[in-house]
């Protein structure tokens, strides 16, 4: 089955409209619990929050396996939806054992409470939705329709916040809040997929899967996995490095102050997640210069995101902040821009890895993946350690810096090599044409 129909301009506005909402709840779910539970309980239990939802999300990298870009590109038909479903269930299998195991070992390492332990596997768990849920949305978005995707995504967020935030208002307990939240948004998802199929006929019916070719599907987005679950452990290298150096205090503090940088990566993703079917339609089509062009104005924009939150957090941050969070946040102006500027290097490294998933490059980013996490791996711990919340920040915009230098050398060789592949085909004689 081929999916290269061009997309009908009013679903295309609606994909935008449903994907900027859903992506700002998705944005912003974590940053309102976080407010509740710092008024409601303290900020030591902010603090586990905090740990427990970076836990969930690196391993929610490892369950979606990189696939959202490559299913949503994928408009020739290459893999059918049952193969991308049967390896999603192999990776959010793999998704919870190296969860599960990692939580382990750190709670014997570091001595976590029962409380808190239970806390970060259920948030696992609670993601572990989204990582299911995304190989459907992937191919509503395939078949052009993302706007469906857009709105039971947003249907799901903003009706799970409200119940989470109810129940800790009312339990004043963040674990049975979160056992309540993970039971509803499981039953949530369920439905939306029944409710799509039903009203949309989504996902259309397809061919049956072969083993071989779910092996192949898993083997050709290893790199992607690997790489956005570096790049999400890039993300969270100073919240490890606080977690073995300093204290949950400390790491409530820095979570605040890193909550607006997520912020300017959803922005823009409400840029680029639209676009990637058209991208893939344009790469599909060798046409280079539509492509390298849409690419030039997102990460324009994406620049522009970034010096407008920069200000933004210069001017307003720290005052919001510390009234949202009831915390003395005043010394970290500085950290704060200094974090929000990380935010808008990441943006444009997320962007560059769903391109270069499009290119059906995605080996090339292996390399800088790899240098960027040795260099976090090595300076997290001293920076924050010898310099606290300030030495995390700089270490995290000094890995993010790195990360996207690493990607546009791979990016621009490849983009070279298809316009001297473009302009020979174009240079070939044409056929005569027939009387």
């Amino acid at each position: 089955m081929r999916f290269d129909k061009p997309i009908q301009e009013g679903v295309m506005r609606s994909a935008y409209l449903w994907n900027t909402v859903s992506g700002l709840l998705m944005a912003f779910q974590s940053v309102i619990v976080v407010i509740v539970i710092s008024h409601v309980c303290d900020a030591t239990a902010a603090g586990v929050f905090t740990l427990a939802y970076a836990h969930a999300n690196l391993f929610l990298t490892i369950g979606k396996w990189g696939e959202r870009a490559y299913q949503a590109s994928d408009t020739t038909g290459e893999y059918s939806f049952a193969e991308y479903g049967v390896s999603r269930i192999a990776t959010s299998l793999l998704m919870l054992a190296l969860g599960a195991a990692l939580l382990a070992l750190n709670a014997a390492s570091v001595g976590y409470s029962p409380d808190k332990t239970a806390v970060i596997f259920l948030m696992l768990l609670f993601k572990l939705v989204d990582c299911v849920e995304d190989v459907y949305h992937g191919e509503y978005q395939r078949e052009g329709r993302l706007d469906v995707a857009g709105k039971v995504l947003t249907a799901r967020l903003l009706t799970t916040v409200a119940l989470y935030v109810a129940a800790i208002i009312i339990l004043r307990d963040q674990l049975p809040a979160l056992a309540l939240a993970t039971a509803y948004t499981t039953l949530f998802a369920v439905c939306e997929c029944i409710w799509a199929r039903l009203r949309h006929k989504l996902p259309q019916p397809g061919q049956g899967f072969l083993p071989g070719k779910v092996g192949r599907l898993l083997l050709a987005c290893f790199a992607l996995a690997l790489v956005t679950s570096l790049q999400y452990y890039l993300t969270n290298a100073p919240k490890y490095a606080i977690d073995a150096r300093l204290d949950d205090l400390h790491q409530a503090y820095y979570g605040y102050l890193a909550m607006p940088t997520f912020v300017v990566s959803m922005l823009s993703s409400f840029i680029y997640n639209p676009n990637l079917t058209p991208l893939g339609l344009s790469w599909a089509r060798h046409d280079v210069r539509a492509f390298s062009s849409t690419i030039r104005r997102i990460i324009a924009l994406i620049v522009a995101i970034t010096i407008a939150c920069d200000v933004a957090a210069a001017i307003l941050g720290i005052p919001i902040l510390s009234a949202l969070y009831a915390a003395d946040l005043s010394p970290y102006v500085v950290e704060l821009v200094v974090l929000v500027t990380g935010g808008g290097f990441l943006a444009v490294a997320m962007l560059l890895t769903s391109v270069m998933a499009i290119m059906r490059r995605q080996n090339s980013l292996i390399v800088g993946n790899v240098i960027a996490a040795a260099l976090a791996a090595l300076l997290c711990p001293v920076a924050t350690e010898l310099f606290g919340i300030t030495g995390a920040a700089w270490s995290y915009l000094a890995t993010m810096v790195l990360l996207v230098i690493s990607f546009l050398v791979p990016y621009s060789h490849e983009l070279s090599r298809a316009r001297e592949s473009s302009a020979e085909e174009s240079q070939l004689p044409k056929p005569l044409a027939r009387d």
